[in-house]
Formats: structure tokens, C-alpha cells, sequence
């Protein structure tokens, strides 16, 4: 459902999504130096690869990994080395698949936008596990975490959205599971997730019982600059 969402809308979506989000400024102090090797997962139109471009803090190889091949092909600066790769993340979490597809790791992976769009906690779960797994040890993996329930906006046109398809979406959702449409149209809806500061929290307590260790949580984005929440985690084994 989700992925259907994004390619009947990518161009319009992107169209959208050109502006940084207020929360990478300070993102920023966390990624290695400049030269440093980056996986971003659900990567989108790449504006986060134009954006590390503009504020001059260039990886010297970007694999940009996401579903939506219209998403995928927009441009960034010829300077910058990114490799693109079309693959269904979610299916990746389904077995044994790396989410760069291969066995390469890297100095830092993030995750924007996209885990609000896995379904299930096991899931969520097997996400964060294998983003470490992506980095050396000492890597850095950022992710963020969507609390739509923050915006009462969000939240009626999550209930429109749901109540334009009742019957035959699915008869039993988790607490926080939501479906949205884009502009006014149900027709295709995206399956989102408003995690609660319980929830990541158990998510990152976890991944640091295991193999990591918190570098630092914030909250950021949207009108009220905290739609979303920021978890930075170093790989300690």
C-alpha cells in the first residue's frame, strides 16, 4: 500500500519535499568528518544528499537505497558520488537481506522518514538492528522517529483518510497506527506510525543493551519543531 502511494504520487511528493528539515543542522555535529562514507536508508528524493552538499559536509560516497525509482532519479550535484539502489526495504527486513544490498558497511547510515512507515514492533526492530549492522564499529546510525500525534492537523486527516476506506483496510491496528492520503486524495494511502517516547525509548534501550551506545536524542521539525524525534547511536561491537 504504501509503496503504491509513492509512485502514484512521487512527482507531486517531491515537489513537496525540497527544503531541509530543521533537524539536520544538528545531525550534522554527529556525522564523521567530511570524506566520510554514508547509507541512507529510504533515502527519497536525496534532499538530504543536497543538503549535506550545500552545508559543505560532503561524503566521498553516498549509497542511497529507497522503493520509488522516480524518487530515486532526482539530480544532485555532479561532484557528489551517490549510487543508487531501487529495492523494497520492507522486504529486505523479511530475511537475511543488508539494506545496502551487499557487504559493504560504511561510517554513518540514517534513517528519515521511513520508520514511521514500517508496520509491527518486530519489524521496527529488525530496521534498527540491521542500520547498525550497516556501519563499522564506532559508526553512527541516526534515525527519526514521526509523533504525528502531536499535530492535531495530522491527526483529522488521518481519521478522513481512514474513515474514506473503512472496510477494507486492516481490521486490527496497533496503538498509533494511522493512514493518510495525499492533498485530498484517498485513493492511495501510506501506512504511518506515531511513535510514543515509550516506544523509542524501548527500541533504543534495546539496541544499546546489544551493540550500541545513545549519542543523543532531540526533537525537531514541523510547526511546533518537535514532530519528530532524533535517537543517535554509536556501534560499540
Amino acid at each position: 500500500m504504501t509503496a503504491a502511494f509513492y509512485e502514484a504520487h512521487a512527482d507531486s511528493f517531491s515537489s513537496t519535499r525540497n527544503a531541509p528539515w530543521n533537524g539536520w543542522r544538528k545531525v550534522l555535529q554527529h556525522l564523521p568528518d567530511p570524506g566520510f562514507s554514508l547509507l541512507d536508508v529510504a533515502s527519497g528524493n536525496l534532499r538530504f544528499e543536497r543538503f549535506l552538499h550545500d552545508s559543505g559536509h560532503v561524503p566521498s560516497e553516498v549509497l542511497a537505497v529507497d522503493s520509488c525509482a522516480a524518487l530515486l532519479e532526482s539530480e544532485v550535484s555532479a561532484d557528489m558520488k551517490v549510487v543508487r539502489v531501487e529495492a523494497d526495504i520492507i522486504f529486505r527486513l523479511h530475511d537475511d537481506s543488508p539494506l545496502a544490498g551487499g557487504d559493504a558497511v560504511f561510517d554513518a547510515a540514517v534513517c528519515f522518514g521511513f520508520m514511521h512507515h514500517v508496520p509491527t514492533d518486530a519489524l521496527r526492530r529488525t530496521l534498527l538492528r540491521k542500520l547498525l549492522a550497516s556501519v563499522h564499529q564506532g559508526g553512527v546510525v541516526i534515525i527519526s522517529f514521526w509523533q504525528m500525534h502531536k499535530d492535531d492537523r495530522l491527526m483529522a486527516r488521518a481519521q478522513k483518510a481512514e474513515a474514506s476506506q473503512e472496510g477494507s483496510l486492516a481490521p486490527e491496528l496497533d496503538e498509533g497506527d494511522h493512514y493518510l492520503g495525499w492533498q485530498g486524495d484517498t485513493s492511495h494511502l501510506r501506512f504511518c506510525h506515531s511513535f510514543s517516547d515509550e516506544e523509542i525509548s524501548t527500541l533504543v534501550d534495546e539496541a544499546c543493551e546489544r551493540d550500541a551506545s545513545l549519542l543523543d536524542a532531540f526533537n525537531a521539525d514541523g510547526a511546533s519543531d518537535d514532530l519528530n524525534r532524533y535517537i543517535v547511536l554509536r556501534r560499540s561491537s
